[in-house]
């Protein structure tokens, strides 16, 4: 199989055999399934070198195995791709937990469409906005529209086949699916508006499941004759309930659309419970007095969340309100509870009541409940009172305790086994809250959004001095748009034709001891400028009011580097600046002051590793036969300007102490991981008051870096310190293109920006095919816009209906 993804025409098959090997010669670490993982070993080394992004389908596997326990678990998933789209036509996953040999599915999940593109387009052509959506006939605009073209050329569509889905979960022990078909997409509209009615005068629910998670009896005889048997079981209660109304305002259902509504109120009240107990036991019975005789332990997991809210959602203008109150105002209530205890007992096998209500039962306890903790917490910050009791065997909790159990688990090891515990010990924890004794009765949450294109002519062009901060305002309220706004008119002032994204949340506890917090972020950046703007502003009120403000201003200065001409790509000059001032302190008057500047550019070792590149050789071939924007050479011009050398400079000034340790403890942690590629210099450090400053440098090909840095304490070096993919592509920057479009990069290893060319004997269309085109003194169409939000699309559907 390995072999043949040199051979195989169809990538995805190559794809999927490529990751099914790959991830299974991976999970040899794990100890599960070893027979399978050498195999893929032997044979991941004949696979064909070309790597597949998320686009193509893939094949995960995922075992792990819980150190000395017999605990282990397995995932599966799959992908099945094509063509049309991004996203997978086909979907499946799987969750499988292995307890001493003994497997039990926890969760599967399928989903299949006939077509992804065709599902996307379906839903996103079902809603639409007001001011998107327009009820007349089509206009011809001109000559040349896609219609005419059309017309004139015959063309005859291609009808797509009917659009069919299916859906199917396996979860909380039971087993759901679906099929969808055109009607029920067209059937959506109605079904949302007849929801929206019903809700508007209230609807209750209540859903209730209760099942048995798992379950095993183990039952043998022994030496002496007397049976024996092991039993384990996890019955799990899952409650979710309470009632609803909603109003909506401005929405519409009508010719299979649906109009998203304008503002959105809800308010409800919800209580949700979910409730675990692991009963495990084991022991003997004798028959001669019919007695049973077991040790076992009881574990439980409670979860309560009883709650009421309100929500107003102003779709309009993007803004979105919610305060959330407590169902039950007057009584203490336990929101969490685990509980673990071991015990012994006996009892007659003719009674069937539970073991733990039979009088032969003993609890084993190592201190007799000496270690009992209580600990208060919340009222000073946001004014509710929370308290958590602890009383078991545990004599106190530390950073290594929590190490150790993450050392022997991963990540989903912790949900699959939640009872799991490496020693057998007595503990019993509690997380209450006290509605009657906290000084807040109510918390806000606000969300606020905005978004402007700043033509030329709207730009303020006021010059910028690089110590300026702009993330400081002149309103500090929380839920305040005035702030937002101002923040928009900061981040493009003196950037033409700049894109500005910001954003306003706000939490508010809201009652005797008020308290808030508050965070704003706006973001500038143009396709034609060189600079670009971060401004970010925090504060926080607690209870009992202490204030903190926090002040970020970034900045970016990077020069327009050729896109499209590979020879002046390779003689442009991308080095770039950064500048950065934070400040942050109780009040601005006197805060703490950092300040930041870095020098970013291409060294010249990775230019010249571009040079010694295939990708540049290739390039400089099709330029000689006159072909300038073909993919490697469109590749080669993005690849060729990225930045991987950075001087930094940080000078601070009225920095508090413990602003200083938590910077050592970070130092500290980086130096634990990165032990083997660190020196340190403690003796004769380049001195600086209040300065540090030192280079960052990613090699040539963005696997290994160099870091280091001087400040006044001392001076450290990281060498060849290996790095992922994923962060090179976010720290090693392009003047022009955006971190995000090096991941998108990363992750389906496409092309880095889709693009329509037609060059000198060949064609590129937007999903990167080539293929030879020999054009002649005539006109040719390269390509036809077609707005989906436009009502265009409903006419034009309709001509090819008439003329098919």
């Amino acid at each position: 199989m390995a072999q043949f993804t040199y051979e195989d025409q169809d990538q995805q098959v190559n794809a999927a055999v490529s990751s099914a090997i790959q991830n299974a010669a991976a999970n040899s670490r794990s100890g599960f399934r070893q027979e399978l993982a050498q195999a893929a070993q032997s044979a991941v080394h004949l696979l064909s070198p070309k790597t597949y992004g998320l686009q193509f389908s893939k094949k995960w596997l995922r075992d792990y195995i819980v150190k000395e326990e017999n605990l282990a678990y397995s995932v599966y998933a799959d992908t099945i791709q094509s063509d049309d789209s991004l996203f997978p036509n086909q979907y499946y996953a799987a969750f499988f937990r292995h307890v001493g040999g003994f497997n039990k599915r926890v969760a599967s999940f399928r989903a299949f469409a006939s077509s992804a593109s065709d599902l996307f387009d379906k839903i996103a052509d079902t809603f639409y906005f007001s001011e998107e959506y327009q009820d007349k006939s089509f206009e011809k605009f001109s000559k040349y529209s896609a219609e005419e073209i059309f017309k004139n050329f015959n063309f005859k569509a291609d009808f797509p086949k009917e659009l069919e889905a299916y859906f199917q979960y396996y979860f909380l022990g039971s087993k759901q699916y679906a099929f969808f078909n055109e009607e029920f997409f067209n059937q959506i509209p109605r079904d949302l508006e007849n929801a929206l009615a019903k809700a508007a005068n209230g609807y209750a629910f209540n859903y209730t499941k209760f099942y048995n998670d798992f379950a095993l009896t183990v039952g043998f005889p022994t030496a002496t004759g007397l049976p024996f048997s092991y039993t384990v079981k996890l019955p799990t209660l899952l409650n979710f309930g309470g009632e609803v109304q909603a109003k909506a305002h401005g929405f519409q259902a009508n010719n299979n659309k649906f109009r998203i509504p304008e503002a959105v109120n809800v308010s409800a009240e919800i209580d949700f419970a979910y409730a675990l107990k692991l009963e495990s036991k084991f022991g003997f019975v004798t028959p001669f007095d019919h007695q049973r005789y077991v040790a076992g332990i009881d574990k439980n997991v409670n979860f309560n969340l009883p709650l009421k809210f309100n929500a107003n959602f102003d779709v309009y203008n993007t803004k979105a309100e919610i305060v959330v109150k407590p169902l039950n105002n007057q009584h203490e209530q336990r929101m969490f509870h685990y509980s673990a205890y071991p015990y012994t007992a006996f009892y007659s096998i003719f009674n069937f009541a539970p073991v733990q209500f039979n009088s032969n039962m003993k609890k084993i306890y190592t201190n007799g409940h000496k270690n009992e903790y209580n600990q208060v917490f919340g009222d000073d910050k946001i004014g509710f009172n929370f308290r958590a009791n602890y009383k078991g065997d545990y004599k106190y909790f530390d950073f290594a305790t929590f190490y150790n159990y993450f050392q022997r688990n991963d990540f989903l090891s912790f949900f699959f086994y939640p009872w799991n515990e490496q020693e057998i010990k007595q503990n019993d924890f509690n997380l209450y809250f006290n509605p009657s004794s906290s000084a807040n009765k109510a918390a806000k949450f606000t969300f606020n959004y905005a978004h402007k294109y700043a033509a030329k002519e709207q730009a303020d062009h006021e010059s910028r001095n690089a110590n300026t901060n702009d993330a400081i305002p002149s309103i500090y309220k929380p839920d305040s748009e005035e702030r937002l706004y101002e923040f928009v008119r900061r981040s493009y002032a003196g950037i033409n034709s700049a894109f500005v994204n910001a954003f306003d949340f706000s939490a508010q506890f809201l009652g005797q001891k008020e308290a808030d917090y508050v965070a704003t972020f706006a973001f500038a950046r143009s396709p034609v400028s060189e600079k670009s703007r971060f401004l970010f502003y925090g504060k926080y009120n607690t209870a009992n009011n202490k204030k903190q403000q926090y002040a970020f201003h970034a900045s970016s200065e990077m020069p327009n580097v050729p896109l499209t001409n590979p020879a002046a790509a390779m003689k442009a000059e991308p080095s770039s600046k950064f500048y950065a001032n934070f400040k942050f302190g109780e009040s601005f008057d006197n805060a703490a002051k950092i300040h930041f500047y870095a020098n970013a550019k291409q060294s010249a070792e990775r230019r010249q590793y571009m040079r010694d590149n295939d990708l540049y050789k290739q390039c400089e071939s099709e330029m000689q036969r006159g072909q300038y924007f073909l993919p490697a050479c469109r590749n080669f011009t993005v690849a060729d300007n990225r930045l991987n050398e950075y001087y930094y400079n940080f000078n601070f000034q009225n920095v508090p102490e413990y602003f200083k340790n938590y910077t050592y403890k970070a130092f500290s942690i980086a130096r634990h991981l990165g032990y083997q590629y660190q020196s340190e210099n403690f003796v004769n450090p380049h001195y600086k008051p209040n300065e540090i400053e030192g280079v960052f440098k990613f090699s040539p090909s963005f696997r290994y870096a160099n870091f280091s840095f001087y400040s006044p304490a001392f001076s450290a070096v990281f060498d060849n310190v290996p790095v992922n993919q994923y962060f090179s592509a976010i720290f090693a920057p392009h003047p022009t293109y955006s971190a995000f479009d090096f991941l998108m990069q990363e992750t389906f290893r496409s092309r880095y920006q889709a693009a329509c060319v037609a060059d000198k004997g060949f064609a590129t269309t937007f999903d990167n095919r080539t293929f030879p085109a020999h054009f002649q003194n005539n006109w040719y169409v390269l390509m036809a816009y077609v707005n989906r939000n436009n009502y265009y699309n409903n006419n034009f559907n309709g001509y090819f209906q008439q003329n098919k």
